[in-house]
């Protein structure tokens, strides 16, 4: 499965249970009302959860959106699953994190940027930050996380989101390949879910070439 621009060329193989969604404004909604409806006879008190379930589908969305996923696969629900999961994983493509866009000075800012986002985190949530090296990508930096949802008001709220995003500089890019799920009594597991889906993406631009290198540095 994949996804193919004029630009450059995604690959990964995804899990069974998998499809490909939709974030663009246009398609989004019935998305959403696809996701939710596949939900409703499987989540206990569902007129209680439903609200705050589609309040996270339509920020996680929004935002994603807005920086710059373009390709994003989430689990389908099947009623006969004794644990129902939901979760996503998207791929997005960013600018270059440095001025010169060597791939050590990309790392380097990647970290920086993640470091002061660790510092402004609050009770209840943690991040923490590693260089991996990936089989088909080389050398990226990996945030592992729990944070608090934010409400229309940019106020934090008591309801949480666990992610494992991976930044890979490649090119006069960084793409950032994004694992979350709000299921946070269940984080351990998808986060490795979300490491082995990670492992797989292959990312190749048309008529270009990558470089990459090597490392497995444990930043914090």
């Amino acid at each position: 499965m994949g996804l193919t621009n004029e630009q450059y060329v995604i690959s990964m193989v995804p899990p069974q249970g998998w499809h490909e969604i939709e974030v663009d404004p246009k398609h989004r909604e019935i998305e959403i009302e696809r996701q939710l409806g596949q939900l409703r006879y499987v989540v206990p008190s569902w007129r209680t959860v439903y609200p705050a379930l589609r309040r996270y589908l339509v920020k996680a969305y929004a935002d994603a959106w807005k920086s710059g996923v373009r390709y994003a696969i989430a689990t389908d629900i099947d009623p006969d699953d004794a644990v129902q999961v939901m979760a996503t994983f998207m791929i997005a493509q960013l600018p270059q994190a440095s001025v010169l866009g060597d791939l050590d000075d990309e790392l380097d800012a990647v970290i920086e940027t993640l470091s002061s986002e660790q510092a402004e985190l609050g009770d209840g949530e943690f991040m923490s930050l590693q260089k991996v090296n990936l089989p088909k990508m080389g050398t990226a930096v990996q945030a592992q996380s729990i944070t608090s949802l934010v409400d229309d008001k940019g106020d934090k709220t008591d309801r949480h989101v666990a992610s494992l995003r991976t930044f890979i500089p490649y090119g006069e890019h960084v793409f950032v390949v994004t694992g979350a799920t709000p299921q946070i009594d269940i984080a351990d597991v998808l986060f490795n879910l979300f490491a082995s889906m990670t492992d797989t993406v292959s990312i190749e631009f048309v008529n270009s070439s990558a470089y990459a290198s090597t490392s497995g540095e444990e930043i914090s």
